[in-house]
């Protein structure tokens, strides 16, 4: 279930021609402006989410992408290309109805030297939620 979700929304941000995208890993010389994405996920215990049964229906996916480039403006060029591949979009995942990606929390661009050189990050919480077709 999670590597499903976590692939819609990489399939999102990966159109032909986008910027480059790692899956929770930088290699040692990255690209120059790239999203570093995280995912975590669960699946709320809320009354409303579960039949009758006590069977948990609803799955969460968050995906924490950071926006990364060497300045803040290439940073923020990054963030903004993430918010316009995901928000409001309801991706197809095999066997699952989704809503649409709502963004959950963000922070605002900072720089970061603990790697190096200066690097510029801004971060955003997506979600996705989904149950079954």
């Amino acid at each position: 279930m999670i590597a499903k979700h976590a692939q819609a929304i990489l399939d999102l941000l990966q159109p032909g021609g986008g910027p480059t995208v790692y899956d929770g890993k930088v290699p040692g010389t990255p690209a120059a402006k790239y999203l570093l994405v995280y995912f975590d996920s669960g699946d709320p215990e809320e009354a409303d989410s579960r039949p009758l049964t006590g069977e948990s229906q609803r799955h969460v996916t968050r995906a924490i992408v950071h926006g990364v480039g060497a300045t803040q403006a290439s940073a923020r060029i990054m963030a903004d290309f993430a918010r316009t591949q995901l928000l409001d979009v309801a991706p197809t995942v095999a066997g699952r109805l989704c809503q649409p990606i709502r963004r959950e929390d963000g922070q605002p661009v900072i720089r970061d030297e603990t790697t190096g050189p200066a690097v510029f990050d801004a971060v955003a919480v997506y979600r996705l939620e989904s149950v079954p077709a």
